[in-house]
């Protein structure tokens, strides 16, 4: 557990109050992200992503229910879309 050990480093140290800026503080700003995620989460449904996976062969979505993707992906430019993926 990383709290138990920061406490136990800055007992050593003698600087307890970098256990609180470093731990508690960070514990804090945690906790207040996994909060208001849940919170999102229970107001607006699980979040939906997109997972590709990169190499210099292409791109590939992963885990998709739908198929490929490759018809969908555009990138856009000042003059307007391009297509990223050819067949």
């Amino acid at each position: 557990d990383y709290l138990r050990m920061l406490k136990i480093c800055c007992d050593i140290t003698g600087r307890v109050d970098l256990y609180e800026q470093n731990g508690l503080e960070v514990q804090k700003q945690v906790d207040a992200a996994v909060a208001a995620a849940e919170k999102a989460k229970a107001e607006q449904g699980a979040p939906r992503v997109l997972l590709l996976r990169t190499a210099a062969s292409g791109i590939h979505a992963k885990g998709s229910n739908y198929g490929t993707v490759k018809e969908k992906m555009w990138y856009g430019t000042p003059t307007g879309y391009v297509r990223i993926i050819k067949d």
